[in-house]
């Protein structure tokens, strides 16, 4: 599972304008509410694997929007190739960002970088 330590962000809307953006505080409890959902989809995913069902997938990124993000960490002076742009790379450029003083924008990128989930009726897999 992959990691993003970036703030989310909240919208308060009042007559159709937004009054104010604000970081939402992020607790212990989000992170272990995250990991419940992947767990879920990962046990419903495998009971019903053998019937027709919808299947939340991630296919892996594109090869043109990883190639993207690796020029773009050139900017920031981070040198890092991926060969099959697995999820296990994935990881390993995220926990070497954790301590750049761009993180949060870095992490954004990488984010943007990967496709978005969608349902199917083919069990595709999981990036």
């Amino acid at each position: 599972m992959l990691e993003f330590d970036f703030p989310e962000t909240r919208v308060h809307v009042e007559d159709y304008e937004v009054q104010k953006i604000y970081e939402y505080p992020k607790y212990e409890s989000n992170e272990m509410i995250e990991q419940f959902m992947v767990l879920a989809n990962e046990s419903v995913a495998k009971q019903f694997q053998k019937y027709p069902f919808l299947y939340r997938v991630h296919e892996k990124p594109k090869e043109e929007s990883v190639q993207k993000l690796e020029k773009t960490l050139e900017n920031f002076d981070i040198d890092f190739k991926f060969f099959s742009s697995s999820s296990a790379e994935f990881l390993d450029l995220l926990r070497q960002i954790k301590n750049h003083p761009k993180a949060k924008v870095i992490e954004k990128l990488v984010l943007r970088t990967l496709t978005k989930a969608e349902y199917k009726d083919k069990n595709l897999g999981h990036f």
